[in-house]
């Protein structure tokens, strides 16, 4: 095994072992990272649901006209 893929694994070794001392830090980053993607998705989801009720609105039949400025 190469030497830089030896120092790999013993950093993943180190921070899996320090882990449990870091708990709640690593816990409010997961935690954070779902709140962003729970926002994000609701967002995704909010503008899907606006633009499937505009394109069942309105009718060609039907013209707006709008005045000219001043």
């Amino acid at each position: 095994m190469s030497s830089a893929l030896k120092q790999i694994f013993l950093m993943i070794r180190v921070n899996l072992g320090s882990l449990p001392r870091r708990v709640w830090i690593s816990l409010s980053m997961v935690l954070s990272v779902a709140l962003v993607v729970a926002v994000l998705a609701g967002f995704l989801a909010m503008a899907r649901g606006f633009e499937a009720a505009l394109q069942g609105t309105g009718s060609p039949g039907i013209a707006v006209i709008l005045g000219g400025g001043p």
